[in-house]
């Protein structure tokens, strides 16, 4: 029975013929690394039996069987450049394997691949343009770049990858393209475009001036230079805060004082703008300081006596911007030069009693201002202390800054008199004011008729006010007591009138005995000033248009026609000390002649002369005489 199996058997095989051998390839047929290896069937197996063949697969790289690929395909990952692969390919019906076919291809060189970004990606003018270039191989070799750069579509000669920033203007399309290259072969060459746009103004930065600013500053913003690649014009917004809050309306480069206050921080924002866009903003920020209040304006006592306290005074008072911040006062004292701690310190003012003053002390004081945080320092003041004054005249000579008022006056120094009130003309060189008369100041016809009920009666009476006695002679003549005119004095007159007309004489003098009628005593040799006459005065005779300074050895004619129809100020100093008579017409020197003061007797009086009759076509105003 196994026997005829086994014959069976063997009948069965030799009727059953395997399949043929297949016809095969590999794709792709010049692969590269990039690529998967494919077996493909390109004929397929003829069965005699017409049975399914199937196939069976086997890959062999450089000869070297791979056992683990029994697939139709090899994975790209696998294959590595210049490698050969080979494919057996074996048919089957399912009982025999027919024969085998092979196929086998070369891995040949994968180019390289390249992905282009532009460096910055909106370029403007200003900045250079690069393209940076990102090369891949599959065989990993390194990869180069050629470069081809075209502007507005016109080739250029840029082979970088860069062009310079001298090149770029705004509105300029510029492309271009990038070939990659492994070595061995050249990739597909990528291209890529990008235009140069608007490039932004910049303020590179901004600082707040004062750098430490208080209440007492506006502030001001001090940007940089503004600049534009472009060369558009750049205007700058301004915006400012405080403490964080805008403050609103307020656009420009500054910041009045009134918008803040000590402690609080203020920050100003500055944006350029070229017209088209905004730039970059800058801002900088400053915290408010203390502000040092104002100087004060001290006075001191003027020339006080040592029976007198010395007071130093805040005159005019310190101001302190910040609000909240209360002003005081520092007194510092220093007697000859030396500190001096006595004073009294009371708020705006500082006392030094006169128990600790003595004559001949020099007291200064400097007043400084504090709101707690900052001094400021006000004037120095210095002041003399002295007993009573000799005469006007040392005063001014102790205090040449002196000016007229009333000082103390003792003449006889430690001796029994009391020392007077006596008013000094320090502004003509410190002379003692003896006689004060006024006769009124009006124009005619308020003339010395209208002050003078009787002009050809001698008597005394109250003139404009003032209380003096006052004489008149037949000839129309004033005589004003010079009292402490005495020989060998110097003395000064100081007169005001009015001329109407050309045609009268007006004289001031000292004349001599006998010349009209006069009070009772004796009068030195005429010394006076004779103006605007037609008749003769001390035997001269007068022009109508000029001034005449007289006496009896000489006269000089000075043109004053200038006189007529305004007041007119006259002065005649007689210094004994110089040997010289001054005449003066409104304030200026108009001539001199010498002097010769041991005539004068005491109890002189001065003459306002007229021209001998009651005339209204002049009048007096004030007269002054003073001696020294």
């Amino acid at each position: 029975m196994k026997r005829l199996f086994a014959l069976v058997l063997v009948a069965f095989a030799a009727c059953n013929a395997p399949p043929a051998a297949p016809t095969v390839s590999v794709s792709p047929a010049n692969p590269r690394t990039d690529a998967d290896l494919k077996a493909n069937i390109v004929a397929a197996s003829a069965d005699p039996q017409g049975d399914a063949v199937t196939y069976s697969f086997a890959w062999l790289k450089d000869g070297a069987p791979q056992v683990d690929l029994v697939t139709d395909t090899v994975p790209a990952a696998r294959t590595v450049r210049g490698e050969v692969w080979s494919v057996v390919v074996t048919p089957s019906d399912g009982k025999l394997s027919g024969p085998t076919a092979q196929a086998q291809v070369t891995v040949a060189n994968t180019p390289p691949t390249a992905t282009l970004a532009f460096v910055p990606p909106d370029p403007v003018k200003g900045t250079p343009l690069k393209v940076v270039a990102t090369g891949a191989d599959a065989d990993g070799d390194a990869v180069t770049f050629a470069y081809a750069w075209t502007k507005n579509g016109t080739a250029t000669a840029f082979i970088t990858d860069t062009v310079p920033a001298s090149e770029l203007a705004r509105g300029q399309a510029w492309q271009v393209t990038v070939t990659p290259n492994d070595g061995t072969d050249a990739g597909t060459p990528v291209s890529a475009g990008v235009t140069v746009g608007n490039a932004k103004p910049v303020v590179a930065s901004v600082s707040l001036s004062p750098e430490a600013p208080t209440k007492a500053t506006p502030l001001a913003a001090q940007p940089a230079a503004p600049t534009d690649e472009d060369g558009d014009t750049v205007t700058l917004k301004y915006a400012w805060s405080v403490n964080g809050a805008v403050v609103d309306g307020q656009t420009g480069p500054g910041l009045p004082a009134s918008f803040f206050q000590k402690g609080q921080v203020v920050t100003v924002s500055v944006t350029p703008n070229d017209g088209k866009e905004d730039g970059v903003a800058v801002s900088a920020s400053a915290t408010i300081g203390n502000a040092a209040p104002t100087s004060p304006a001290v006075i001191i006592t003027a020339d006080p006596t040592d029976a007198s306290d010395v007071s130093c005074t805040v005159a005019v008072q310190s101001a302190d911007l910040d609000t909240t911040d209360t002003v005081s006062y520092q007194f510092t004292w220093t007697k000859n030069s030396q500190p001096f701690v006595g004073a009294s310190n009371q708020g705006s003012f500082s006392v030094v009693p006169a128990a600790l003053t003595s004559d001949g002390d020099v007291f200064t004081c400097v007043v400084s201002a504090t709101d707690g945080t900052a001094i400021t320092q006000g004037n120095t003041v210095t002041t003399l202390v002295h007993g009573p004054y000799l005469s006007c005249m040392s005063a001014l000579a102790l205090k040449p800054s002196a000016t007229d008022g009333w000082y103390d006056i003792d003449p006889d120094g430690v001796g029994p008199e009391a020392s007077k009130k006596v008013y000094c003309d320090m502004i003509n060189g410190g002379w003692a004011r003896v006689s004060d008369v006024d006769l009124g100041s009006g124009l005619p016809p308020n003339t010395q008729k209208s002050n003078f009920a009787n002009c050809n009666t001698q008597g005394s009476g109250t003139v404009a006010g003032r209380v003096a006695w006052v004489q008149r002679d037949m000839d129309n003549n004033i005589w004003i007591p010079m009292s402490g005119v005495v020989p060998g004095a110097s003395w000064a007159i100081s007169a005001e009138y009015y001329v109407a007309s050309l045609d009268q004489r007006v004289a001031i003098s000292f004349p001599t005995a006998g010349n009209g009628s006069y009070p009772t005593g004796s009068f030195g040799p005429a010394i006076g000033i004779v103006t605007n006459g037609n008749g003769t005065a001390f035997g001269y005779n007068l022009n109508p248009l000029s001034v005449y300074l007289s006496d009896a050895v000489s006269s000089q004619e000075v043109p004053n026609a200038a006189v007529l129809g305004k007041w007119t100020s006259v002065r005649i100093e007689a210094d004994a000390d110089s040997g010289w008579v001054t005449y003066q017409l409104d304030g200026a020197v108009i001539g001199h002649r010498a002097y010769s003061p041991a005539s004068l007797m005491p109890n002189n009086y001065l003459n306002l002369g007229g021209n001998g009759t009651c005339s209204s076509e002049y009048a007096w105003g004030r007269v002054q005489g003073f001696v020294r």
